[in-house]
């Protein structure tokens, strides 16, 4: 199977390195920094996690779920189902 170039290849590894690397909406650091990446599970086409937001980010959890969602499935196509849950920091 050819990779696009935005493509990586799949595994937990890069899958950690790529959510990590997203900045948490309060404080800007990478979430990978401050421990915020919980409960990574993937198998075959399934991928669930957990992020630790503070409470001042709540409001928009919605929203930075999405975002992060859209930054995994850009990267790992392959990766069809994808849940993610917002948990307290």
């Amino acid at each position: 199977m050819n990779q696009s170039p935005n493509q990586s290849p799949l595994t937990l590894a890069a899958i950690e390195q790529v959510i990590g690397n997203l900045a948490d909406p309060d404080t800007g650091r990478p979430l990978s920094r401050t421990d915020q990446v919980r409960n990574l599970q993937w198998t075959d086409h399934r991928l669930s996690a957990e992020v630790a937001l503070s409470s001042h980010s709540l409001p928009i959890a919605d929203e930075f779920i999405e975002r992060v969602r859209e930054q995994i499935q850009t990267k790992f196509p392959d990766l069809t189902d994808i849940q993610l849950t917002i948990t307290p920091l």
